[in-house]
């Protein structure tokens, strides 16, 4: 039970954390556009979250996009 109640409350934080940061950038930052990867499951999470385009980096790379970006941010480490 204890691990079942951190693993939601880790994921509340880490939605709560993808969140503020989508809106800071553009808010605080003028970010005009919002792009984020994610697998395919979370797209729709990441729209409800404030992104503007969401990409499932199961199918496509980023860097390949004719879109370029001025800032990536890489939560994982693996950029």
């Amino acid at each position: 039970m204890v691990l079942r109640t951190f693993i939601r409350d880790s994921l509340f934080n880490l939605f709560l954390f993808i969140s503020i940061l989508l809106q800071l950038a553009k808010h605080v930052f003028g970010a005009s556009r919002i792009a984020a990867t994610s697998s395919t499951g979370k797209l729709e999470l990441l729209k409800s979250l404030g992104a503007d385009l969401a990409i499932d980096y199961t199918k496509e790379n980023f860097e390949d996009l004719p879109e370029k970006f001025d800032v990536v941010y890489d939560a994982i480490g693996k950029f």
